[in-house]
């Protein structure tokens, strides 16, 4: 929750994950959005180093990992990613 910004690769951090979990379900939240994370890595670029992924970057990236996307909200920065069943 909320610190996904803090790593410079976002889609390696969540590949990292799947590979430490053995797959299953990734949540990624942040209470006060991608807007919030866009305004607070323009102050702080050397603090936040990354954006919260995009609804497109996460189809994408679900797919090059096994997973697919089955929630995705902006305002209340909320994306599921689970496995899918031919790579759990």
């Amino acid at each position: 929750n909320g610190s996904l910004q803090f790593f410079a690769n976002p889609f390696e951090t969540i590949r990292i994950a799947k590979e430490k979990l053995g797959g299953s379900t990734i949540v990624l939240s942040h209470v006060n959005g991608a807007s919030f994370v866009r305004k607070e890595r323009n102050e702080n670029p050397a603090t936040v180093l990354s954006f919260m992924p995009t609804k497109e970057e996460l189809q994408l990236w679900s797919k090059d990992l096994g997973m697919e996307l089955v929630v995705f909200e902006d305002d209340f920065y909320l994306a599921v990613l689970k496995t899918t069943a031919t790579t759990s």
